[in-house]
């Protein structure tokens, strides 16, 4: 299936400042929760649009024997938070590009609602 898109400059939608944000290897969210991720969070959430959204849902969504079925897996592909097994999490900033925070003293820097993966439309 093709999904077009607008065209668009990647530097527009991500945060004004790119100054705060976190690191780590972690794994994917779904099964096999294989731990291949490199993940970078923003500490601000980045909007999107619900035309942007849906955009991105199109593309997954298959068409069979005339009806439309949407693929659920990337809605609420969350899981519960993880143990960070000895990790490192790193914190960009802008006196001290990078430091790194021991597993012992990272305490969830984005908020329960982050950390359960319900951060509303947002990339």
């Amino acid at each position: 299936k093709e999904t077009f898109l607008d065209p668009f400059i990647l530097r527009e939608v991500l945060p004004a400042s790119l100054g705060s944000y976190y690191r780590y290897t972690g794994s994917l969210t779904t099964p096999p929760c294989s731990e291949i991720v490199e993940w970078i969070v923003f500490r601000m959430p980045v909007p999107i649009s619900y035309r942007q959204l849906e955009a991105f849902y199109s593309i997954f969504t298959t068409e069979q024997q005339d009806h439309v079925k949407s693929v659920e897996y990337l809605r609420n592909n969350f899981r519960p938070q993880q143990s960070l097994n000895n990790r490192i999490v790193s914190k960009s900033a802008v006196k001290d590009a990078w430091s790194q925070i021991t597993t012992s003293s990272f305490e969830n820097p984005l908020g329960t609602e982050a950390s359960k993966g319900r951060m509303g439309y947002t990339i």
